[in-house]
């Protein structure tokens, strides 16, 4: 993984003074463009509709990343072009820091859609990073409890508010900005509504896309100095050594079947497997991740897992007299759903010294309440 060029900042209240915030208007030709205070986006009977592919949000990495490049979020280009854009270019340099939103004016055929926007980075060569995303799920567009939630009406409009998640991040001039929206963003955060909705945009209220900037250069009154050398990172005295008997290796990848139409995502991750040498205990680890879903069937998403974990002692050390034994754990699940319910299938089997000392299996249907 190359290294990513960044600095730490100190902001002594929140919310800072140091920060302020752009707006931008969208135009039904993808284009963003500053509004003041004064002045408003584009107001007219326009619509444009917000597509809805599985295959967007391939790119997406993991929602839980680890530190591998895998679990990272790759080129956004792909997923750009399954989405509704607009773009803005970036003249001089800025620095976002807090949640950028958009407000929106909205309308399904469907009782249960999702939106999906993400902030990417733009690079000059065309290369497109992921600065934050956010995710709605337009049931909840009055709140997350239960007496809020409701069913959208289909052709009523509706004016919401999309929060992004928090970003700390620099855009170079010369670089563009680009609001991507979407309805899906499979595997990673949306699973499919029942059925796929026309959702679609409107500009009878001006869409707006707000950006948290925070103030450069000699305008900026703050501690980022103290931060400017942390020295070496602590290493643990008390860490465990041990031997490596199996590497831990990572694999990620998405395979696109032109016959049948399908979107099937792996994940592949083998923790590997140690040995203690203070007490000879062996652990490792392993889990596959596959996501299934067929283009324009949304019923027919569907998320595998099995893991496998064992823990085992096959020899003591010099004067030690512990027991010695071999555990193994295997677990499968399978995730689906149909219109009215989640379905999770779920298998755990044990072993000691390869004889089989517990098993399980168990069916539950969940109510997908608005989902």
């Amino acid at each position: 993984m190359k290294i990513w060029p960044g600095r730490w900042i100190a902001e002594e209240q929140w919310p800072s003074p140091n920060v302020s915030t752009k707006k931008f208007g969208l135009s039904h030709n993808g284009i963003l463009q500053e509004v003041k205070d004064s002045t408003v986006g584009e107001r007219n009977e326009k619509t444009v509709l917000i597509p809805s592919s599985f295959a967007c949000g391939s790119a997406g990495g993991c929602m839980i990343p680890g530190n591998e490049p895998a679990d990272l979020a790759q080129n956004q280009a792909c997923d750009d072009g399954l989405s509704r854009c607009w773009h803005g270019d970036v003249v001089d340099t800025i620095d976002i820091l807090g949640s950028p939103s958009v407000q929106l004016e909205i309308s399904s055929d469907k009782p249960v859609a999702t939106l999906c926007a993400r902030l990417v980075d733009v690079f000059p060569d065309g290369k497109a990073t992921l600065i934050s995303i956010g995710i709605l799920n337009l049931t909840h567009r009055n709140g997350h409890s239960a007496d809020e939630i409701s069913a959208l009406k289909a052709g009523e409009h509706y004016n919401i508010q999309l929060d992004l998640d928090v970003a700390g991040y620099t855009v170079h001039a010369g670089h563009q900005l680009r609001l991507a929206l979407s309805q899906s963003y499979w595997p990673n955060s949306i699973w499919p509504p029942p059925s796929t909705p026309v959702l679609q945009l409107h500009f009878v209220s001006p869409p707006v896309f707000t950006l948290p900037l925070r103030k450069r250069g000699v305008d900026i009154n703050n501690n980022d100095e103290l931060f400017n050398d942390l020295g070496q990172p602590v290493v643990n005295p008390h860490a465990l050594s041990v031997k490596e008997i199996r590497t831990p290796s990572l694999q990620r990848y998405t395979t696109h079947d032109t016959q049948t139409q399908s979107h099937k995502t792996t994940r592949e991750m083998d923790k590997g497997e140690f040995q203690r040498l203070d007490n000879n205990t062996i652990f490792g680890a392993s889990l596959i991740e596959v996501y299934d879903v067929v283009e324009g069937e949304p019923l027919s998403a569907k998320v595998f897992t099995e893991t496998n974990t064992r823990v085992a002692r096959k020899e003591t050390g010099t004067g030690q007299t512990a027991e010695l034994f071999d555990t193994f754990v295997n677990t499968k699940s399978v995730l689906s759903a149909d219109e009215s319910h989640f379905h999770s299938e779920c298998e755990v089997k044990a072993w000691c010294e390869n004889e089989m000392v517990f098993e399980n299996q168990w069916k539950k249907a969940i109510p997908r309440f608005n989902m």
